[in-house]
């Protein structure tokens, strides 16, 4: 809703109405006229803002590829669990990127394991998702994870799923047609702004915040190609006799696979609602001026630290590793757990590709804005998405070396995440804000023929 109102406020400062000397007309103010003698190579800002908002949501929605959801989950959590991530590919694409690492590592491993059976990468991938639940009479279906599999495979409980591959891509909702337009949405919207800089035309911001996300998008993209994409309904296994070493049911009403950073967040945006706003009198009397003013400023914090879990339950952590016993599902972030050699490898990797990305948006540090200050604001803010992803890298590198700074790379990933997340939510903001406010150029398309010889 904050995106969609930012879009419509910056519509309604391109166009104002002014009085004229000679006439009562509206002018238009911001908005170039057109050439009429040479209409069919102009865009307007409706083009301009369409085609960002199609290229953002091939990349925050179409590309994300869910984990298995629960056989009881309804429609509506499904949804809003798609929706949560959408949020995460949009404020951290890095993490979202990070996780798709984590799960195609993880799937090539699993790939390899049981190579001698036919499986491959797309085997590694549905296992991973939680594609797979035992069926037991009297009991619910519960998950098969690959630490699972393993020990029932030693046990000889269990023969080795050996599904076809069309049968488990028979389950996705994503074929290659259906990849393939997401693929060349994105290749066509970094075409275009490569095209538009080689024939000297404006790019706006928006454009530029855009392409950032159709570039990570395609590194995504590549490592999610051979994961199925929205499978609801997983393949039921049978195991061949029972035994004790199947874990006990969980007791009516254990959470099971899922993760509460959901219900922290909406607690601690409470806290911050509950300090600022109540008992601001009681607290001041009781305890003191500055005690009270030290409480407020220590309950913004929290929205850091939610976004910290988020990059945590990303990354390495026991929950995005770790599937509870008689899970009805994968955590929504889970992928096959990593040796620590691996883990430090994909930090560095994953810092270099989130200091480019910060990079592009440095792009714009020369662009003319509405305003000096807006300008200061994009310099400064595309200075710290690329400056603390380098400073990670360096301590990624050090704990490669086996020198690990714990404490100083914890202090370090607070600090990064309060000055990183707004200078990303400022970024977003000035670049919307900056179409109320565009030159000619801008409105000029790419002559695509002059990229052809002729005659």
């Amino acid at each position: 809703m904050i995106f969609i109102s930012f879009l419509v406020y910056a519509l309604a400062q391109s166009i104002k109405a002014a009085p004229r000397p000679s006439s009562s007309a509206i002018q238009f103010r911001d908005v170039p006229t057109c050439d009429c003698s040479n209409a069919s190579n102009q865009r307007s800002l409706l083009d301009i803002i369409w085609s960002c908002l199609v290229t953002l949501f091939a990349c925050i929605w179409l590309s994300v590829h869910p984990n298995v959801p629960s056989l009881t989950d309804s429609y509506f959590t499904i949804v809003r669990r798609r929706i949560r991530i959408m949020i995460c590919a949009l404020i951290v694409p890095e993490g979202v990127m990070y996780w798709a690492m984590r799960q195609w590592l993880g799937s090539r491993k699993l790939a390899s394991r049981y190579k001698r059976s036919g499986w491959t990468t797309v085997h590694g991938h549905f296992l991973q998702m939680g594609g797979y639940v035992i069926d037991e009479p009297g009991r619910k279906p519960y998950t098969l994870s690959p630490e699972l599999l393993e020990s029932l495979l030693e046990r000889k409980q269990i023969i080795l799923p050996t599904i076809c591959i069309e049968d488990i891509e028979d389950k996705s909702k994503g074929d290659f047609l259906a990849k393939g337009f997401v693929a060349l949405q994105t290749l066509w919207f970094v075409t275009q702004c490569i095209a538009r800089g080689a024939q000297r035309l404006t790019i706006t911001e928006l454009e530029l915040v855009t392409l950032a996300f159709a570039v990570f998008n395609g590194i995504t993209y590549f490592l999610w190609w051979h994961k199925p994409l929205d499978v609801r309904c997983p393949i039921h296994l049978q195991l061949l006799f029972r035994n004790s070493f199947i874990y006990e049911e969980p007791e009516e009403g254990t959470p099971v696979a899922n993760s509460t950073i959901w219900q922290s967040f909406l607690d601690g945006f409470g806290n911050i609602f509950n300090v600022l706003f109540f008992n601001v009198v009681d607290d001041i009397r009781e305890e003191g001026m500055m005690w009270a003013l030290r409480k407020r400023l220590r309950s913004l914090v929290y929205p850091f630290l939610y976004f910290r879990e988020i990059l945590h339950q990303m990354t390495e952590s026991d929950d995005s590793t770790n599937i509870p016993p008689n899970s009805a599902r994968v955590p929504t972030f889970y992928a096959v757990r990593m040796d620590v050699t691996n883990e430090y490898l994909l930090d560095c990797t994953m810092s270099f590709f989130a200091m480019v990305f910060g990079s592009i948006h440095c792009i714009a540090w020369n662009f003319p804005f509405p305003s000096l200050t807006e300008r200061t604001m994009w310099r400064i803010s595309s200075s710290i998405i690329v400056c603390v992803p380098a400073v990670l890298l360096s301590f990624s590198l050090l704990r490669l070396l086996f020198i690990r700074p714990f404490f100083v790379v914890l202090v370090l990933n607070i600090i990064g995440l309060v000055a990183y997340i707004p200078s990303r939510i400022i970024i977003v903001f000035l670049a919307i804000l900056s179409l109320r406010s565009l030159g000619e150029k801008a409105f000029e398309d790419v002559d695509w023929t002059s990229f052809f010889p002729h005659v």
